[in-house]
């Protein structure tokens, strides 16, 4: 669990993009959550705020897309040990949609609670998902491994949480990759 002093919440998930939010899951009174929403809400000439600080193992901030993110909240059953406790999952939507045109996604995970080959599957997914030309399935591990290399897939870091960033170039340079691996017969076609 990790503490955001501000609002009086407590976390116990999180994931970030070179300290951009991707998710955050926040545990508090319901009060606090809704001030919480309402300060990333407004502009900071009113009030607001666009970055929050993290207080656990290190105190660092988190910056927040406020016009991007979407919320879910849900509430603990009334009479509860913890009294009136709301939790709210607050997200960048590009984790369940990858913007096809601009060839980004991420693919989080909980860190030791997938195994290897099921998240290598599910990357292969999300690469072909925004890939602007089409991969064969037996391409998998040597693309795979080729987009890693050269920079196009990168680990992220969080709290509890880790992903995969999926950034691919223009469509000629990822054609070039494909073309220079089948002529190497890296690839079989």
């Amino acid at each position: 669990m990790f503490e955001m002093p501000e609002y009086g919440l407590f976390g116990d998930a999180l994931l970030m993009d070179e300290g951009n939010l991707l998710f955050l899951s926040a545990w508090g009174r319901d009060t606090a959550i809704q001030s919480f929403l309402a300060t990333l809400s407004l502009g900071e000439s009113e009030g607001g705020a666009d970055r929050f600080w993290i207080q656990g193992q290190s105190t660092f901030q988190v910056w927040v897309n406020t016009q991007r993110m979407e919320k879910q909240t849900a509430r603990m059953p009334k009479g509860g040990l913890f009294g009136n406790i709301a939790q709210l999952w607050l997200y960048d939507p590009i984790l369940a949609m990858p913007d096809r045109a601009s060839r980004l996604g991420y693919l989080p995970y909980r860190a030791g609670h997938e195994r290897a080959s099921q998240n290598r599957e599910r990357l292969w997914a999300l690469v072909q998902t925004i890939c602007p030309i089409p991969l064969l399935p037996q391409w998998r591990d040597q693309v795979l491994d080729e987009m890693a290399s050269l920079g196009w897939l990168r680990s992220i870091k969080g709290i509890r949480l880790e992903g995969l960033k999926v950034s691919l170039p223009d469509e000629d340079k990822i054609a070039d990759l494909v073309r220079s691996m089948l002529e190497w017969k890296r690839l079989v076609a």
